[in-house]
């Protein structure tokens, strides 16, 4: 009773000092696969997008050009270098300055400014499915079987982390440092299964395998997302994530900010500990069954996830909305792009918000060209608020893990 007492007294006093704080106001960056020489009612919209969340508006940052950049499959951003990094379908990888859209030095002898690296073997469909920023290197999940990595300064080409695998069509890194990639053949009339592999130490395991229920067909994508809580960033939410919390407290810095509000305060203690026990889940789009599915991050655990909108489609159209890529936001939600369930120039293109339990929020856009991949781009961050003292926070974790662990 003595600590019911305690930690409803505790709790008062942080309901009674915590401020409310801003929203964050961002920007995400979006490929739209198809090449401008298709019809298309709004021929501006080509090549890399922007979609501002607030406003729904899709602006074009980099069209897509005869002789520059064409067919883009994927995009990623690095914030250290304000650098914007895009793959295409014949083998070129290019970077531009995420702000303005200008191209950098190209980094590869006799191609055209903007070119940051081009696979040995490029050609129409045998580039890049997909990229994923991994340290100083970029990695980039190529059409014939490989996970390349290329050095982020010089753009030299590395070592294969892996070869031999089927179309490779998503990156994803865990908690642990390994990468995982969603691989299948896509392009047989009838789709088959497909699996979630994990590449580490040199070796290559499966994950999920063919006959995984729900399974994951070819051209999927995996996501690992952690727990808001996990602070440490270890997958699993635990008193470590406690200890991260208070030495970060009133700090503003984003590893212990878990609900995304810009400071790290109060509410970011209520969810940590309303989250104990937390583990990270693999999400993967499904591009061929219009749906998320989830698994642990050891494959097991398959289920459901969300069911990508508009649902049901209509007979004459493709029976998919074809969602291509999840992110976390930088509010916490999961932004899903999607291709659309039509061609040109009927435009089907979207991008949708769920919340962590797989739940339709809005749908931030529609009507775009088919979105192959997205990448977030903040556009601003806010001010943050004072909040109660560490004291008072440690009093009420100190009264909240007594009574927990005393059970």
């Amino acid at each position: 009773m003595r600590f019911v007492l305690g930690l409803a007294c505790a709790l008062a006093l942080l309901t009674a000092f915590s401020t409310p704080t801003p929203s964050v106001a961002y920007e995400v960056f979006a490929t739209s696969i198809f090449s401008p020489v298709d019809p298309d009612p709004d021929p501006g919209l080509t090549g890399l997008l922007k979609i501002d969340t607030d406003t729904g508006v899709a602006t074009t940052l980099v069209a897509e050009s005869v002789g520059g950049l064409t067919s883009p499959t994927d995009v990623v951003f690095a914030s250290d270098t304000n650098t914007v990094y895009v793959s295409t379908q014949n083998g070129y990888i290019w970077h531009y300055d995420a702000t303005t859209g200008a191209p950098h030095d190209s980094l590869v002898v006799g191609q055209p400014t903007g070119v940051f690296a081009l696979l040995p073997t490029a050609g129409f469909m045998d580039g890049v499915n997909s990229l994923l920023l991994d340290d100083d290197e970029l990695l980039a999940a190529t059409a014939f079987g490989a996970i390349t990595p290329f050095d982020l300064a010089t753009g030299a080409q590395q070592a294969d982390l892996a070869t031999g695998l089927v179309f490779p069509s998503g990156l994803s890194k865990t908690p642990g440092g390994a990468i995982l990639a969603s691989t299948g053949n896509p392009l047989g009339e009838i789709p088959t299964p497909g699996t979630i592999v994990q590449v580490a130490n040199g070796m290559v395991t499966t994950l999920v395998d063919e006959m995984a229920s729900p399974g994951v067909f070819p051209a999927s994508n995996p996501t690992v997302v952690t727990p808001a809580a996990d602070y440490d960033g270890d997958g699993v939410v635990t008193t470590a994530d406690y200890d991260t919390w208070e030495a970060l407290y009133a700090s503003g810095n984003p590893l212990a900010d878990g609900n995304r509000d810009g400071a790290v305060d109060a509410a970011d203690y209520t969810l940590w500990r309303d989250s104990l026990g937390e583990e990270a889940r693999i999400l993967v789009t499904d591009l061929f069954t219009n749906q998320v599915v989830g698994f642990d991050l050891d494959g097991s655990a398959g289920a459901h996830f969300a069911l990508i909108p508009p649902f049901p489609l209509p007979p004459e159209v493709d029976p998919t909305n074809s969602p291509s890529e999840l992110l976390v936001s930088p509010e916490g939600t999961l932004l899903v792009s999607t291709l659309g369930p039509t061609r040109r120039p009927d435009n089907r293109g979207a991008l949708h918000e769920f919340d962590r339990n797989g739940n339709h929020l809005r749908t931030i856009v529609d009507g775009l060209p088919a979105l192959s991949g997205i990448a977030l781009a903040p556009a601003a961050a806010p001010a943050v608020i004072p909040e109660p003292s560490t004291l008072l926070l440690a009093s009420a974790a100190a009264l909240f893990l007594g009574g927990r662990f005393r059970r």
